[in-house]
C-alpha cells in the first residue's frame, strides 16, 4: 500500500513543476514506513531517500545521500551483477525485485529485497526509477532461528521416539518376567507340596522303625486223641 501510494506521489512529481513542495508531501508518507524508498534519476543520481533507508545504510541524515549516485549503495560487484541486471529489467517491463548486498556507511554489509519500479513523465518517456528496500538481516535471522528450532525439534522427535521404543520393550521385558515369576511361584508351589508329602513320608517311616512290631504267638495244630495213641504206640515199639 505504502509503494502505491508512493508511486502515484512519483507520478504527481514528474507531471508538475512544483517537484520541491511535492518532494516534501512524499517525505512525509514515506515516514509512515520502515522501509527504505530512493528515488533516482535514469543517470542513477538519487532525488529523494527517506529517513528509514538513510539509517539503513548508517546515515544520520538524508541530506547526505541526495545528489548521490545510487551506487554508493552497493559494493562493486553487486552493483554489476544485481543491481544493473534489475534496473534494465526494470526498463522493459516497468517493474522487477530481486535481492543485493547492500553495503553501509561504515562498510558493513546486509542483505535486501529490492522492488524497482519505472517513472514516465505524461508522454510515457523513462525519467527514473523508484527503488524500496526491505532490510533483509532480522528475516535471516528468524530464519535461521526456525531453521535451528526445527532441527532440534527434529532430534528431540528423534529422542522421544527411541524413548518410546525403550519403554515399549521395557514393558515386553516386565511383562515376560511378570509371567516367568508367576510360574516359578507355581513350580515352587508344586515343589513345596512334593517336599511336605516326602517329610511325612519320612516321619511315617521313622516312627514305624522306633516301634516294632510284636511277633505272633503260635498257634497249636489241632491233633486227634486216636492218632495221638497211635502216634504214642509207635513211640512204644520204636524204643
Amino acid at each position: 500500500m505504502v509503494f502505491r501510494a508512493l508511486f502515484k506521489w512519483i507520478k504527481v512529481i514528474a507531471h508538475h513543476s512544483r517537484n520541491e513542495q511535492i518532494l516534501n508531501h512524499l517525505a512525509t508518507a514515506a515516514k509512515q514506513t520502515d522501509e527504505g524508498i530512493v528515488v533516482f534519476e535514469l543517470n542513477g543520481t538519487i532525488r529523494f531517500v527517506n529517513t528509514a533507508c538513510a539509517k539503513m545504510h548508517g546515515y544520520d541524515k538524508s541530506a547526505e545521500l541526495l545528489g548521490k549516485s545510487v551506487a554508493a549503495f552497493y559494493a562493486p560487484d553487486q552493483l554489476k551483477s544485481a543491481v544493473t541486471s534489475l534496473i534494465e529489467a526494470t526498463k522493459h517491463k516497468g517493474f522487477s525485485h530481486g535481492k543485493a548486498q547492500h553495503i553501509r556507511k561504515d562498510g558493513t554489509t546486509f542483505i535486501s529485497l529490492m522492488k524497482m519500479t519505472l517513472v514516465t513523465n505524461e508522454l510515457g518517456k523513462a525519467i527514473g526509477f523508484v527503488l524500496l528496500i526491505t532490510d533483509l538481516t532480522e528475516r535471516k535471522k528468524l530464519e535461521e532461528t526456525l531453521r535451528q528450532t526445527t532441527n532440534q525439534a527434529k532430534e528431540l522427535e528423534k529422542q522421544l521416539e527411541q524413548f518410546r521404543d525403550q519403554v515399549g520393550q521395557r514393558d515386553q521385558t516386565e511383562q515376560d518376567l511378570k509371567q516367568q515369576a508367576e510360574e516359578l511361584a507355581c513350580a515352587n508351589q508344586q515343589l513345596q507340596q512334593r517336599i511336605t508329602e516326602l517329610e511325612k513320608a519320612q516321619e511315617a517311616l521313622r516312627e514305624s522303625e522306633e516301634c516294632p512290631m510284636e511277633p505272633e504267638e503260635e498257634t497249636a495244630l489241632p491233633i486227634d486223641p486216636g492218632q495221638l495213641k497211635e502216634l504214642s504206640e509207635m513211640a512204644k515199639h520204636l524204643t
